[in-house]
């Protein structure tokens, strides 16, 4: 597959913007979760954005720690898989069983489980 060089004034013309969460929203997030998840900075940071950012943003994912929280955050409809993801641009492609929406409705339903179930003192 060849290798597209993107360049910072393709992003801002097709409407890519950068969003970024403050330490303490980052904090809140590790706390709602309280070690339900292991989630690393990038995740966290992703899952502060949907909880704190009034606009109406995506997060794609097929990490199964993200996925579950997701469904722990309360954040189902925030969430996609990248086969959704790519369906909504017209790409379909063959992907492996971890990139499925079935996969990832899989580990939304295992994330609102343990939410249920209150593992790790799930707060907030």
């Amino acid at each position: 597959m060849p290798q597209v060089a993107i360049r910072p004034a393709m992003l801002r013309d097709a409407g890519v913007i950068e969003v970024s969460a403050s330490p303490g929203e980052i904090r809140e997030v590790y706390s709602r979760l309280n070690n339900a998840v292991a989630l690393d900075a990038g995740e966290a940071e992703a899952l502060a954005i949907l909880l704190n950012d009034p606009r109406s943003l995506t997060y794609c994912t097929a990490d199964a720690a993200a996925a579950r929280a997701i469904a722990l955050l309360n954040l189902t409809e925030k969430g996609v898989s990248l086969e959704v993801a790519l369906e909504s641009c017209g790409m379909r492609r063959g992907l492996d069983r971890q990139y499925s929406e079935r996969r990832f409705r899989e580990l939304l339903h295992e994330g609102f489980t343990m939410r249920l179930q209150g593992p790790g003192g799930l707060t907030g």
